[in-house]
């Protein structure tokens, strides 16, 4: 899932977005 759902996010929020995914 690392790329598709993280394209739409900048760097910062990435790294949220991971979590919130996770």
């Amino acid at each position: 899932m690392s790329g598709g759902s993280s394209r739409r996010y900048p760097p910062e929020l990435r790294e949220r977005a991971v979590r919130m995914v996770a």
